[in-house]
């Protein structure tokens, strides 16, 4: 006695000799029976809003390379080794997220927010604590970064610090980047 919603090897054999002769109803019946196959698996092994991206990701790899399929059995091989990739790509994905996420009594609060709120003294004065901070591990950031501060130009720098133009922009790139990383990790600022 078969289940219901399942046909005979026999009559699969036969589907899948007409889906690849183009009878359209023939192919559409093989996936609908894939699909129900890949929905019962998938439902087995993953979470429930992920069932359905899994079998839909699975359908359309299988969809793609159908007529490269000589029979049965290497459809069935096939398509059974595309859902099972499709999974492990959601627990890769699921694994990802997990390292990433913070429970929000974890997340540090930051110290400062830029709302608009900060006025321009407020923002001089972290700035300049942030390049105090910075300069003890970068004495040379520090130098750079007051300097241009008090308004010295690219030309200055260049003759002071006996660069050429090119090398100093390096420098000073690396210089404001580890600025605005800090201002961004120890003081909450986006800038």
């Amino acid at each position: 006695m078969k289940k219901r919603g399942s046909i005979s090897r026999q009559e699969l054999h036969h589907l899948f000799a007409r889906a690849h002769h183009g009878d359209r109803e023939a192919r559409e019946k093989i996936f609908s029976l894939l699909r129900g196959r890949f929905l019962a698996v998938a439902k087995y092994k993953l979470m429930e809003d992920d069932v359905e991206d899994a079998v839909q990701e699975a359908l359309m790899v299988v969809h793609e390379h159908f007529s490269e399929l000589a029979n049965v059995d290497q459809l069935m091989a096939f398509t059974f080794g595309v859902l099972r990739h499709k999974i492990g790509n959601i627990y890769r994905r699921r694994a990802r997220r997990e390292r990433y996420r913070v429970r929000l009594e974890e997340a540090p609060e930051p110290t400062y927010y830029m709302d608009g709120a900060l006025d321009a003294a407020q923002l001089d004065r972290l700035m300049l604590q942030a390049i105090q901070r910075l300069g003890a591990r970068k004495p040379e950031c520090r130098a750079m970064l007051l300097g241009l501060r008090e308004g010295l130009s690219i030309d200055d720098f260049s003759r002071r610090w006996r660069l050429s133009r090119s090398a100093l922009d390096k420098r000073l790139a690396r210089c404001r980047r580890a600025l605005r990383r800090m201002l961004r990790e120890e003081y909450g600022l986006h800038l």
